[in-house]
């Protein structure tokens, strides 16, 4: 498993809490990722999957393949309001996903 420096500085910024509650004893960030993100792509038995998601720990993991090596391009947090299978956020007033997406496509066309 190779780490790109993207995904350790990112987990440097955006997962230090979640590092702090779950490393080992004298484990730093980097043994810290590629053991969560190793332990995270053996429950797919060697697929080659691109985007994994940790939800004990709320991580998405995006792997990229080169020959027989494996690399963590980067990993972002999940909200806690977001769902396991799509990338959007329900709503915590109990609107559907319709209503979601088109606020979305709102805010997209008044930020443009």
């Amino acid at each position: 498993m190779i780490l790109s420096n993207h995904a350790v500085d990112r987990a440097s910024l955006r997962l230090w809490r979640i590092w702090r509650k779950t490393k080992l004893k004298e484990e730093g960030i980097y043994s810290w990722l590629e053991r969560v993100s190793l332990t995270t792509l053996q429950r797919y038995d060697g697929k080659k999957v691109q985007e994994v998601r940790n939800m004990e720990l709320k991580i998405r993991f995006i792997f990229g393949y080169c020959e027989d090596n494996v690399t963590l391009i980067t990993v972002y947090r999940i909200a806690k309001n977001q769902d396991y299978y799509s990338d959007t956020i329900r709503p915590k007033n109990g609107k559907n996903r319709a209503y979601v997406l088109r606020k979305r496509k709102e805010w997209e066309t008044n930020n443009q």
